[in-house]
């Protein structure tokens, strides 16, 4: 999606993201206490899937991943800065696949956290 080509991006990493489902060695699907561990012996980021809500055709999800800024992202130099993005992604299924997909993140709040951007109500000239 795109807030994961974003997150590895901040990362300093390939703009690409991979989403999948990691299994303990005994076939049980691994616990974030387990993944925790996976990603440190791997070098690998989390993100979390905070809500999963399914209607008709459509799946809801409520993500949020946290990286910090260790490579170029536009250019915008690397901050070194950790950041928080919150994203809402909707996707519409057809025949067990999926046909359509939108997604909403919080860009401007990304920004303010690299602080690149001044808060609301704050003027870049006068402080």
């Amino acid at each position: 999606t795109e807030a994961s080509v974003d997150l590895a991006r901040l990362a300093g990493l390939y703009p690409a993201g991979v989403i999948c489902e990691i299994m303990n060695d005994d076939g049980t699907m691994a616990r974030m206490p387990d993944l925790v561990g996976f990603a440190q012996r791997h070098n690998l980021k989390i993100g979390t899937i905070e809500d999963l809500i399914a209607t008709g055709d459509r799946v809801v999800a409520r993500a949020v991943l946290h990286a910090t800024h260790a490579g170029l992202l536009g250019d915008i130099a690397p901050t070194g800065r950790k950041v928080r993005l919150a994203s809402t992604i909707i996707y519409r299924f057809d025949q067990g696949r999926v046909v359509e997909e939108w997604e909403l993140f919080d860009k401007l709040g990304m920004y303010q956290q690299l602080g690149v951007t001044p808060p609301p109500g704050v003027s870049k000239t006068t402080g």
